[in-house]
C-alpha cells in the first residue's frame, strides 16, 4: 500500500505538477489537489473492498501530490522577498506540528467514533480548506 501511494506521489510530483502548475497557476493547482484529497477521503470512508481502498488512496495521493508542492510555492510567492525564509520555515513547522498532533487526534476519533466518521470529518475539513484556497488573491507575481 505504501509503495502504491509513493508511486502515485512520484508520478504526480515528478510529472504532473511541473506541467500543469505553470498552465493553471499554483492557486488553482492547490485547489484541485485539496479537492482530490477531500474526494479520496470521502471514497475511503465507506470503503469495504480492497479495490475501493486503492481507488480512495490513489485519489488522495494524487491530490496530495498536487497540493503539497503548490502550497509551498504559494507561501513563497505570497511572502515578501526578505521574509520568504521565515514564512517557509513557519509553514514547514506548522506542517510538522500537524503531522505530530493529527495522528493522536485521529486515533482518538477512530477508536471512539469509527473510521467512517474519521474519514468523513477529514473530507469535510479538507474540502473547507479547498474553499479557503479559492479566497486567496488572484494574482501573484514571482519574486526575483
Amino acid at each position: 500500500m505504501m509503495v502504491y501511494i509513493g508511486f502515485v506521489l512520484i508520478l504526480t510530483q515528478g510529472g504532473i505538477v511541473r506541467r500543469i502548475a505553470p498552465k493553471l497557476g499554483e492557486k488553482r493547482t492547490a485547489f484541485i489537489g485539496l479537492l482530490f484529497v477531500s474526494i479520496g477521503l470521502a471514497v475511503l470512508a465507506p470503503a469495504s473492498t480492497v479495490t475501493m481502498l486503492y481507488v480512495g488512496l490513489g485519489i488522495m495521493a494524487l491530490g496530495s501530490g498536487l497540493c503539497s508542492p503548490t502550497l509551498t510555492a504559494l507561501v513563497s510567492l505570497y511572502s515578501d522577498k526578505k521574509d520568504q525564509g521565515k514564512a517557509l520555515g513557519a509553514f514547514r513547522s506548522i506542517g510538522s506540528l500537524g503531522r505530530a498532533i493529527a495522528p493522536i487526534i485521529a486515533g482518538y476519533v477512530f477508536w471512539r467514533l469509527g473510521s467512517d466518521i474519521l474519514y468523513w470529518a477529514g473530507a469535510i475539513i479538507v474540502f473547507a480548506s479547498s474553499i479557503l484556497a479559492l479566497q486567496l488573491p488572484k494574482s501573484v507575481s514571482p519574486q526575483k
